[in-house]
């Protein structure tokens, strides 16, 4: 097990590695200079943190965020900029009327397949093909650190569907090349395209309480009131002073019955004994059964208020740890995908009139997500205010 934490680990940030070299690599023979090297600063990054990350916490990855992908991205997302304006400015001098773009290298696979393709498209389908798909199996492949599974399957699908959503954002202008070369659409659908890959550097699913697969490290959060109940099963020890009290009176009766054999005769002095046992015996039991009522009472009342303070605290807790993971996850789908696809799909449809069918269908999931989103940031706010006009309410009463 911990040898596959290291290697999938390894493994996941060298498949970065190669793919993001291999990107600067063609972005600068693309362009034919080398100071496109200086994107590889993000991999020297990703480097370092690979280093800290396994050797220093021996592959433990982070949960709240993957400083990896972000690293990764760093360097691809800039390749993309780059070969984009690149394919853009070419079409441009060739005509902004007709905005296309011929390949100048053509690209034989054994003799049977040729794909015709400019060293700038290949660094732009190589970087932006690679990064989605390397971004999702990276994921999958990387260790889960204090994930659960089920929350790294969520996190997955979510990965799939958002990818999916972003990929489509370029399909409108392989129908509508024209589009693509009209004055601040690049610029705009790019920035939308990187900023919406950011989210990949978050695990939203996380905030959550996170329970461990593993049952032995599983956190119990009514073990206190197991325990209580378990004392109470075994019954209610007698306090130390109540003990020493039963050892003198004890030793008091021993005394006394020690002087009443010397000064009587045995019969007299058996006969004399047994009532004075039956006397202190009924005597000692009625004032220990009045004592241990008493305690049991005290005791339970006590332990009854705990249990009633663990339990509230628990379901606060809980409460509290709910609504910080979905307004997390809620904020990050409106603010990084759903919004701003919904923006830009809008702009292309109303200011440039695009009708393709399948953008008029992503801007409708879009809209339809960003509601639903809103509706359940809704809910939550307004449950949340709930539980807290109740919580004054109850102190209110209770003072």
């Amino acid at each position: 097990m911990v040898f596959f934490t290291f290697f999938s680990g390894i493994f996941t940030r060298v498949i970065f590695l190669v793919h993001g070299l291999v990107s600067v690599y063609l972005i600068v023979d693309s362009k034919g200079e080398s100071k496109y090297w200086w994107l590889c600063t993000g991999l020297f990054l990703l480097l370092i943190e690979s280093f800290y990350t396994i050797v220093i916490r021996r592959g433990k990855e982070y949960k709240y965020i993957w400083p990896g992908s972000l690293l990764y991205m760093s360097t691809v997302l800039p390749v993309i900029w780059v070969a984009e304006l690149k394919i853009l400015n070419e079409k441009i001098a060739k005509g902004a009327d007709t905005c296309t773009f011929e390949a100048e290298k053509s690209i034989s696979v054994s003799g049977l397949v040729t794909i015709t393709i400019d060293s700038g498209q290949l660094a732009q389908k190589w970087s932006k093909l690679g990064l989605i798909l390397l971004i999702i199996v990276g994921r999958w492949l990387l260790p889960r650190g204090e994930l659960t599974r089920d929350q790294l399957s969520t996190l997955l699908l979510v990965y799939v569907a958002n990818a999916a959503d972003i990929m489509e954002l370029f399909e409108v202008f392989d129908k509508e090349p024209r589009l693509w070369c009209k004055e601040g659409v690049a610029i705009a659908v790019l920035a939308t395209y990187t900023w919406s890959f950011l989210q990949f550097a978050l695990v939203f699913t996380a905030t959550a309480e996170t329970i461990p697969d593993n049952k032995d490290e599983k956190k119990e959060p009514f073990s206190e009131i197991k325990r209580t109940e378990e004392a109470q099963k075994g019954g209610t020890k007698l306090p130390n002073y109540i003990k020493k009290l039963i050892k003198q009176k004890a030793e008091k009766q021993k005394a006394e019955l020690a002087e009443i054999e010397k000064n009587t005769d045995l019969r007299a002095a058996i006969d004399q004994m047994k009532q004075l046992k039956a006397y202190k015996a009924r005597g000692r039991q009625a004032r220990m059964s009045i004592h241990d009522a008493a305690f049991e009472v005290v005791q339970v009342q006590r332990e009854v208020r705990r249990e009633e303070e663990i339990l509230e605290n628990h379901i606060k807790e809980k409460q509290k740890l709910k609504l910080h993971g979905d307004l997390y996850s809620i904020l990050t789908l409106m603010l990084m995908q759903d919004g701003p696809f919904l923006i830009v799909r809008l702009v292309l449809i109303i200011a440039y009139g695009v009708n393709a069918t399948l953008h008029i269908f992503f801007t409708g999931k879009n809209a339809m997500a960003l509601a639903l989103l809103i509706y359940r940031l809704v809910i939550l706010i307004t449950e949340y205010q709930d539980d807290e006009d109740e919580d004054k309410d109850k102190d209110f009463y209770e003072f």
